[in-house]
């Protein structure tokens, strides 16, 4: 029973976040930096414009990695 309360709880915290990540973006014009790094590929052909955020997924991966795993750490005690 406590594991599926543990369950929700996380369930929860998920839908925030993403509600809070789609205001955000619908809400903020812009962050600085984001999406203008060194090595985010904008490719511009006739009548096909592609743009690749290599830089700025990895960024956005690595700070949620230390966030997970700061929460999990501090769940733990």
């Amino acid at each position: 029973m406590e594991e599926q309360i543990a369950f929700l709880r996380l369930l929860i915290v998920l839908i925030i976040l993403v509600l809070a990540t789609i205001l955000a973006m619908v809400f903020l014009p812009g962050i600085p930096l984001l999406g203008s790094l060194p090595g985010d590929l904008e490719v511009d052909l006739p009548g096909v414009s592609l743009y690749l955020p290599i830089t700025t997924s990895i960024l956005l991966g690595a700070l949620l990695t230390l966030i997970a795993f700061f929460v999990h750490r501090h769940s733990q005690n």
